[in-house]
């Protein structure tokens, strides 16, 4: 019996309900757009990636954040390696990647990137209604993880 045929059938079946699921409620819909951090931190564009999956780019950083260290624009308490994450140079850089939809505004199965330190973790997007979101990276269990709302971003870039 040949075992690969067996999930490239549930793949193709999963990637052919995706535009039905969308398709039951406005939800997904509603997801993609411009969002700013909790912290105020960066715009974050969620998209539509390949397979129909919601992948999340840095647009911009906002403002300085919270603990700049006077004088040279970085980040106080980072190593100096980190520099052109400490400057906001990660303009354009994909940060979340592979969310699925579950049904009633939530989001799983994807993984989130801190751009401050690299750190790569589980995530679950939450639509809380149509400007806030809440974002959740975790390890293993989500009980062991971090929650930001994100607000809609409605400024220019």
């Amino acid at each position: 019996m040949r075992f690969g045929a067996i999930p490239a059938a549930c793949l193709a079946a999963a990637l052919a309900a995706v535009p039905a699921a969308w398709s039951s409620d406005d939800l997904p819909s509603q997801t993609l757009g411009n969002w700013v951090t909790e912290r105020n931190e960066a715009v974050i564009q969620i998209s539509v990636g390949a397979g129909g999956a919601l992948e999340g780019r840095v647009l911009s950083p906002v403002q300085p954040a919270a603990g700049t260290a006077a004088g040279d624009g970085r980040k106080a308490g980072l190593a100096p390696a980190d520099t052109a994450r400490r400057d906001g140079t990660a303009h354009g850089e994909l940060i979340l990647t592979g969310m699925n939809y579950d049904g009633a505004g939530s989001w799983s199965g994807g993984i989130i990137r801190d751009p401050r330190n690299g750190h790569c973790y589980h995530a679950y997007l939450q639509l809380i209604d149509a400007e806030h979101l809440h974002v959740r990276g975790f390890i293993g269990l989500a009980l062991f993880g971090r929650t930001q709302v994100w607000k809609r971003y409605h400024g220019s870039l």
